[in-house]
């Protein structure tokens, strides 16, 4: 174990910064499956004059009527990918999802359930999924929990710039994460 003990300097900012961010989720997770929850969310945004970042789950690119909306949102709203492995990203990929196993299930959901093998498979498969509805690569992407080996070949195959992680102590397994908005850099 190696400890890293940091000194703080208190500076004195003279510009608040907030980073707003919504997964978005495969509708069939969602309560109301209309595309109005997002629609709403986006209205206050873009009325409240402000930037936002929509993480897309690898389903969520998939539903044509989400998609479409998202492509309507303006300039200042950010898309990328919410990186949760879902049942379809694995079969998508040809790789084996867990059976008997939640979609919330750490072995099922994090890359980290799979080889290393698997995770490039399905990693370049959200990635290639992305550029096909967005004509890009994402810069952004957000995850509850993603090992080092995944951030590392991410950031070297595809040049993400940010990476925003996990709620502290909000998930039932108790990840410890990186506040959404804090950004990480993958090192072993």
């Amino acid at each position: 174990m190696i400890l890293s003990i940091a000194s703080v300097i208190p500076v004195q900012a003279t510009n608040k910064y907030a980073a707003v961010v919504f997964p978005v989720r495969s509708r069939e997770l969602w309560r109301d499956r209309s595309l109005e929850p997002m629609r709403e969310q986006y209205r206050i945004i873009k009325n409240s004059g402000m930037a936002a970042t929509w993480l897309l789950q690898y389903d969520a690119l998939k539903d044509e009527e989400l998609l479409s909306e998202i492509k309507e949102f303006d300039g200042q709203q950010e898309r990328g990918i919410f990186l949760e492995v879902s049942k379809r990203l694995a079969d998508e990929s040809r790789v084996i999802y867990p059976i008997g196993k939640t979609w919330y299930d750490p072995g099922a959901v994090f890359l980290s359930g799979y080889t290393r093998t698997e995770r490039r498979k399905m990693i370049d498969k959200a990635w290639k999924e992305f550029k096909n509805a967005f004509g890009y690569y994402p810069e952004s992407i957000g995850a509850w929990w993603i090992d080092s080996y995944s951030l590392e070949y991410i950031e070297n195959k595809y040049g993400v710039t940010t990476v925003m992680g996990a709620v502290v102590g909000r998930a039932l397994f108790s990840i410890k994460g990186k506040y959404i908005g804090a950004s990480t850099r993958g090192k072993r």
